[in-house]
């Protein structure tokens, strides 16, 4: 949302793409025309494409693609009266290729965000900060792509109140890559810190209770077992100083790969992040599903129970992590 404030700004000069990509993709002779001139030029043809109102990263597709075509598409605008009429100005182009330089590192941070196959949730916070230190580093004298800068960054400070979430920040502290250094120059209250130490304290006390219920079975074991087990469970109250004190790990680390074989060293802190990083930061997951679901009930196979269909669609969903979780 927030870029799609600022890429208001330069509606115009988007439009200019818009209206030449159209042109060429509802044209077989002029699609036939750009791949052969693409040829000529040397330069790798790619399939115009036009964005999509409810999907701000289309808009930064067609751009890039636009960028890269810039020299066959001025090129065409020479030889061919239609192209010329849809000419594209250097100042435009100018403000264009600005506008793709301000607008990669949201790119990225959406398809990132936006994955299914690895926790998102602790990434929120982290890729809030990144994006706001692009903004003041980006250095432009021109007009237009400042104030296309700031009315990012007006929106941006709109959802600010919303990235404060609890559960995003405890999901940050437990990326074992991030941890609470993250927070550390920002949290001068502690704030954060406390809160995570608070809901540490519920968990245990439900660690506790759990251990509870098992009281009669543990009557069943032998001293020896009974001893190292209470032994174990005395080690929660350094969990968190233990934890922090371990040094940071790399990004190539996996959070959930790292807390499963830390599982025993840390039973609360690990119960904790399971149930944190679950979270999916985007509706991108959820409307995956959907569109898969799609694919299984069809025409010729709508009879389908409502308890296989969701079992179907679970094993789906699950498939792909027993593998690489070893499940």
């Amino acid at each position: 949302m927030s870029v799609k404030a600022g890429i208001s700004v330069v509606k115009s000069e988007l439009d200019d793409i818009r209206k030449l990509f159209s042109f060429i993709k509802l044209s077989p002779k002029y699609t036939q025309l750009l791949q052969e001139k693409c040829q000529v030029l040397n330069i790798k043809y790619l399939k115009p494409k036009v964005d999509v109102e409810t999907r701000w990263n289309s808009t930064y597709d067609m751009l890039e693609r636009a960028i890269k075509l810039k020299s066959v598409l001025t090129y065409l605008a020479i030889q061919d009266n239609n192209f010329r009429n849809r000419k594209i100005n250097e100042t435009t182009w100018e403000i264009l290729e600005f506008l793709k330089e301000l607008l990669r590192p949201f790119y990225d941070a959406t398809v990132l965000i936006s994955g299914s196959k690895y926790p998102t949730i602790n990434m929120v916070k982290p890729i809030y900060e990144q994006l706001f230190s692009h903004l003041n580093s980006f250095d432009t004298e021109n007009l237009n792509i400042k104030s296309c800068m700031e009315k990012i960054k007006s929106k941006l400070c709109e959802y600010e109140v919303h990235l404060k979430n609890d559960f995003a920040i405890f999901a940050s502290i437990l990326d074992p890559r991030l941890k609470y250094e993250f927070f550390e120059e920002t949290d001068t209250d502690f704030k954060y810190k406390r809160n995570f130490e608070q809901f540490y304290e519920k968990y245990k006390n439900e660690f506790a209770a759990s251990d509870n219920d098992c009281d009669s079975i543990e009557q069943t074991l032998n001293f020896r077992q009974t001893l190292f087990k209470r032994k174990r469970l005395e080690t929660p109250k350094q969990e968190i100083n233990i934890y922090f004190s371990m040094p940071l790990e790399d990004e190539s680390c996996d959070p959930i790969i790292w807390w499963k074989n830390h599982q025993k060293s840390f039973p609360i802190l690990s119960k904790m992040t399971f149930d944190l990083i679950s979270i999916p930061a985007t509706s991108v997951p959820n409307e995956e599903v959907f569109s898969k679901a799609g694919n299984l009930i069809s025409k010729k196979l709508n009879r389908l129970e409502k308890n296989t269909v969701k079992t179907l669609m679970l094993l789906n969903s699950w498939n792909k992590y027993f593998d690489k979780y070893n499940y």
